[in-house]
């Protein structure tokens, strides 16, 4: 990346062309928003600070870099095309990037490779993560509000502490995650157990509900017997974990 001048160069990955380059000094702080970097080799690159707002990563090579206190902030607009974000959208690749505390908020990560990533304290709200390979990535204590997560693979992914309220899971794959409960889709809806605050919530479908308000709220339909089978599964399991009702 920095070559015998000094000089910091952003090569394509494949073709090996120059994307970008400036001193190597002045990388810190660098302004690299709205640039087109598609393809780029960034690969185990300090990239902290950096502006990245806008910037087209699609296919990129991001793999174990720096990305600590990274800022991708656009408005938060659900279910908006949010182009104000850098685009990561087909297969780029953050497998092992630092992302911790990273500002997230609405940024499109669809199908994006972030396998053993580091995204603890990440702001995520809104964000667009579905179909992404997030197995064993951190996100502890990650705000994850909000976040569009259908399809994602979330096996061995570390979420404790994360804030999972109106995150959509449908379809994601839960398996070995030991701070949510997975019960399926009882009735046709995606159902789940996660520590909120300390404390046991459930959700099902869109219903985000304490222990007491989904016993009382399910079992007065009875057409809808497998969900609250489906809440006592979580409760029995969460019980053994250890935590509170």
């Amino acid at each position: 990346m920095v070559d015998i001048m000094g000089n910091f160069k952003i090569k394509d990955r494949f073709s090996q062309n120059v994307l970008w380059e400036t001193d190597a000094a002045n990388l810190r702080n660098a302004n690299l928003q709205g640039v087109n970097l598609r393809g780029a080799n960034l690969r185990g690159a300090d990239l902290r600070t950096v502006n990245f707002r806008g910037t087209d990563l699609r296919e990129a090579d991001l793999s174990y870099a720096d990305f600590h206190g990274l800022n991708l902030h656009v408005p938060l607009l659900r279910d908006a095309n949010v182009d104000g974000a850098a685009n990561l959208y087909c297969s780029a690749d953050l497998r092992g990037a630092d992302l911790r505390n990273a500002d997230l908020r609405g940024a499109d990560l669809r199908g994006v490779d972030m396998r053993h990533a580091y995204l603890g304290r990440a702001n995520l709200r809104c964000a667009l993560i579905n179909d992404a390979d997030l197995s064993r990535a951190s996100f502890l204590a990650a705000d994850l509000r909000a976040a569009d997560l259908r399809g994602a693979d979330l096996i061995g992914a570390d979420l404790r502490n994360a804030d999972l309220l109106e995150t959509n899971l449908n379809g994601a794959i839960l398996h070995s995650v030991p701070s949510i409960v997975d019960a399926g889709t009882p009735d046709g809806w995606r159902a789940y157990g996660w520590l909120r605050d300390g404390r046991l919530s459930i959700r099902v479908g869109l219903r985000e509900e304490r222990l007491t308000e989904a016993r009382v709220y399910w079992a007065g339909r009875p057409d809808h017997r497998e969900v609250l089978a489906a809440v006592e599964y979580i409760v029995t399991i969460a019980a053994m974990r250890g935590w509170a009702p």
